[in-house]
């Protein structure tokens, strides 16, 4: 009989897997609270998602059978310290490209909005996912202001003495932003976001950096269902005016005005691995109106990800060009070294009847350009081929 593998063994294996993910900026989020944190306003969401990513979800000190059993019981709670997050206002500001003058009063906003924001049950976009039962996503907020004259960070005492959102001019004793926030979660977050062993979404912060606040949630929810049902070559979801409303922060009264404004599923396709169309739904019309919109996606060939530059090409790295005179011979032996790179991995995609990447061809035109020609330099790549179709033959 094969021995039972303990709760410690899996997660200290989920939490292996989850550090090795996090070396590459990618991140865990249960579906249970991803997707009722895609009911929040899309600046409260923005900077859930942000926390996110700065917790552990696999504490080394918990990973114990007997605090996680306890834990499932409800018999222990996560320790302040693992529920408690700190976000400066610079990381935030860079990773959502935001200006650099306004950004500071957005990030406090957010947090402000945060702060005070209530998970609502009312819209689901995933009929399988489970209905949660807390409210209140953070538990309490430090909002700081940095003292330039000391060097120093000083918490501010009252959220009062913060610039409000739409507020004209600053009262006396007031300031414009925070510059530094610490978050502590609720014990109810905690029960969603620790120990994830399944049902959870993992998904690069690099791609979300590169999209707009409403994008990114759309790209979330596409992941989130994608990796629920499998492998599949495609999927497909169908949202009322409600959703639509609710994901884009948005108050269309019909869901032809939500189709013809919403400009997102333009930063999925082109920026994500994803390819998705939006249309009406024609069952669902209604007179002259819809009730439902279909979103069918798919994910694109690792050869379309590759030429778009969102999936790396796995080819060695190329040298970096060194601090020398353009014409020089130190330049050229660079550019030949690099050359020689390209076109072994050139020769490696053609025996797999594929075409070198758009990028590495302008690369390799450059390196032509400075070499004058590229010919005399060596292909080992090409005596791979024959190795390549023995194996398919065989």
């Amino acid at each position: 009989m094969a021995k039972e593998i303990s709760l410690k063994t899996l997660l200290s294996n989920a939490k292996f897997h989850a550090d090795r993910e996090r070396l590459a900026n990618k991140h865990r989020i249960s579906n249970d609270i991803l997707h009722h944190f895609l009911t929040l306003r899309p600046n409260e969401w923005r900077m859930v998602e942000f926390i996110t990513r700065k917790l552990d979800p696999y504490p080394n000190e918990l990973l114990n059978d007997s605090f996680i059993e306890a834990f499932a019981r409800g018999e222990k709670a996560i320790p302040i310290k693992y529920l408690t997050v700190t976000v400066n206002a610079a990381e935030y500001i860079k990773s959502h490209n935001l200006h650099k003058h306004r950004g500071y009063q957005i990030f406090t906003q957010d947090a402000k909005a945060l702060y005070e924001a209530e998970i609502e049950q009312a819209v689901s976009f995933c009929n399988y996912l489970n209905s949660l039962t807390l409210t209140r996503i953070v538990e309490s907020a430090t909002f700081y202001s940095y003292d330039r004259k000391n060097g120093v960070q000083r918490p501010i005492t009252s959220k009062k003495r913060i610039k409000s959102k739409g507020q004209k001019h600053l009262e006396e004793g007031q300031i414009y932003s925070a510059n530094q926030i610490t978050f502590q979660l609720t014990q109810g977050v905690a029960v969603y976001m620790f120990f994830l062993r399944e049902f959870f979404t993992t998904y690069s912060a690099d791609i979300l950096n590169t999209l707009s606040t409403i994008a990114a949630r759309l790209y979330l929810m596409l992941r989130m269902h994608a990796e629920a049902n499998g492998k599949e070559k495609g999927w497909h979801l169908q949202l009322d005016l409600n959703m639509c409303n609710t994901l884009s922060g948005t108050n269309y009264k019909t869901l032809s005005q939500f189709v013809n404004n919403f400009k997102a599923p333009e930063e999925i396709n082109r920026l994500t691995e994803y390819e998705l169309q939006i249309t009406k739904d024609e069952q669902s019309k209604n007179g002259r109106s819809y009730t439902k919109v279909n979103l069918f996606f798919g994910k694109k060939s690792d050869w379309q990800q590759i030429e778009q530059g969102i999936k790396k090409s796995g080819r060695p790295r190329l040298p970096p060009r060194p601090r020398v005179k353009a014409g020089s011979a130190a330049e050229g032996d660079w550019a030949r070294k690099s050359a020689k790179i390209l076109l072994d991995y050139q020769a490696q995609r053609q025996c797999e009847g594929k075409e070198l990447p758009k990028a590495d061809r302008e690369r390799l035109a450059k390196y032509e350009a400075i070499l004058g020609t590229l010919e005399g330099i060596a292909v080992s790549g090409k005596q791979s081929c024959q190795h390549y179709d023995h194996l398919n033959a065989g």
